[in-house]
């Protein structure tokens, strides 16, 4: 993230250099205009800067190289691959992030949409053991790209995916202990009328009934 971050700061922070980079895709007629900036006290721009950085990889390189500040990280194909899976990755956590704002969000609705990245997490770490990139296409573009075999990235890509299923697990770890009661709240119809506190079983008999 750094080598992106301090490639975007250079071409934006000089007048001049930004409206040289931003004629020199036009001229080459890439499919962006610019690079995003990128704000630390805003999480979802982080994705934002990763998706546009992937994007204008090639564009970025070669106007760096005219301008004397080769990268040597942009023509590393170990380095691509990474960016790539960092930026499919930050993309699932980007909309995650966007699921659960919102002034009318319930609780159960934000646990149901925690629960479900969960299961994606899983399902994402048994993919990467299947050696598949089906749910990281910028990985999967790089690894194309560069016409090489990825599977000696799976340990790395799976660990991180483990780190965040670990960090998911005790941070939400709470929502687990009332998960019964947010069933019940989320949709009661289904819900076993045993599984629902004493108190609200009449209610729920009651409620399922009409």
């Amino acid at each position: 993230m750094d080598i992106v971050v301090s490639t975007v700061n250079y071409i934006r922070k000089n007048g001049l250099t930004h409206r040289q980079f931003q004629q020199f895709l036009s001229d080459t007629e890439a499919n962006h205009r610019d690079v995003v900036y990128y704000s630390e006290v805003r999480w979802l721009s982080r994705g934002a800067v990763l998706k546009r950085f992937f994007d204008l990889r090639k564009e970025i390189n070669t106007f760096m190289n005219e301008k004397g500040k080769s990268i040597p990280e942009l023509t590393d194909t170990q380095w691509l691959i990474d960016l790539g899976f960092l930026t499919d990755v930050t993309h699932e956590l980007n909309t995650l992030n966007v699921r659960l704002q919102g002034k009318k969000k319930l609780i159960s609705d934000m646990y149901t949409d925690v629960k479900a990245f969960q299961m994606k997490i899983k399902l994402f770490i048994k993919h990467i053991d299947e050696k598949k990139l089906d749910h990281f296409p910028n990985c999967k573009e790089a690894v194309e790209e560069a016409g090489i075999n990825f599977h000696w990235k799976i340990d790395k890509m799976k660990d991180i995916l483990i780190q965040l299923q670990s960090q998911f697990s005790d941070r939400f770890g709470d929502f687990e202990k009332v998960s019964s009661k947010l069933k019940v709240f989320a949709n009661p119809f289904p819900c076993d009328i045993e599984e629902v506190p004493s108190n609200l079983q009449m209610n729920m008999i009651d409620l399922q009934s009409n």
